[in-house]
């Protein structure tokens, strides 16, 4: 049972939530969807699997059994999944190579890993998506080249919470490379809320979208108040559901309620995830307390 239970949380599934959403954007854009999109979104979950379970492997965070069985199982449906159209193809063949490229080279590299992440998390899905459903191709550049920007801004951020652990690692971030690492970090952080107000302008979002940005707004005084206290872990974690927030917001603003069901679904599911997080990491803090 404890090693299910630690397969499960080496896989990840939740890392694939954000490149879900990215696939309902342009669905968003048209007015529709089909049945490849579906398809599109269940090879992402796959592929993101196989990520976090090799993530798991190489840097020891989990004790997974037949780790290696259960990528080639993994790898092998998506593949024949992915058959049926070029598109999804091409696509499930970049989220696999870019994900060894992220775990052996860009780590490695300063803004490597952000830049990996961008692509896989933005831009990809994007732009897959928009050739699915046959979006306008102006339309479809400017959505994944705005998002890949909006993500790279972001994504430094996961290296302020255990970057001693990324030091020994040899990994290059933001932190482990320069002296005012959480400077740039949140100077990136602040450009990427920001590029969230442009959203409305590049995107002729409408009423909705003005209302969750009021509230993103709020949100980011307290990711940065998080930051300020050095709670970085949960900074992220509440800037992650700003990410969320966004993009669903960008999705409400431009689409039919159909379309929006299953990212309502992906949003409360990632909701109830984090706050059992945010659970489990509150009563570990106050057991040290009471220890102490």
């Amino acid at each position: 049972m404890n090693s299910m239970v630690q397969t499960i949380k080496a896989m990840r599934i939740e890392r694939s939530f954000f490149a879900v959403l990215m696939i309902f954007i342009p669905a968003a854009f048209t007015g529709k969807i089909n049945a490849s999109v579906y398809l599109l979104v269940l090879l992402c979950v796959i592929a993101y699997t196989i990520g976090g379970l090799y993530n798991a492997k190489v840097d020891n965070d989990y004790d997974v059994k037949h780790a290696n069985q259960i990528m080639a199982f993994l790898f092998i449906t998506g593949l024949v999944i992915s058959l049926k159209d070029i598109v999804l193809f091409f696509t499930f063949f970049m989220w696999f190579a870019l994900g060894l490229v992220y775990n052996k080279y860009s780590r490695f590299v300063l803004f490597g890993d952000n830049t990996v992440l961008a692509v896989t998390h933005g831009a990809l899905p994007v732009l897959s998506s928009s050739f699915l459903l046959g979006l306008d191709i102006w339309l479809s550049l400017k959505l994944a080249g705005f998002l890949f920007v909006n993500m790279w801004l972001a994504i430094p951020l996961k290296n302020l919470n255990n970057f001693k652990k990324d030091e020994m690692l040899g990994y290059h971030t933001l932190m482990t490379m320069k002296k005012n690492g959480r400077s740039i970090t949140e100077m990136l952080l602040e450009s990427y809320f920001i590029s969230m107000f442009f959203a409305y302008f590049l995107f002729d979002l409408g009423d909705v979208f003005l209302a969750v940005l009021m509230f993103l707004f709020i949100l980011r005084i307290f990711v940065f108040r998080l930051l300020r206290e050095k709670k970085f872990a949960h900074g992220y974690r509440l800037n992650k559901i700003a990410t969320l927030i966004f993009l669903f917001g960008i999705i409400a603003s431009r689409t039919r309620e159909e379309i929006v069901f299953v990212p309502i679904v992906l949003a409360i599911l990632y909701l109830i995830y984090q706050g059992i997080l945010f659970a489990n990491n509150f009563t570990v803090l106050k057991n040290q307390r009471v220890e102490m």
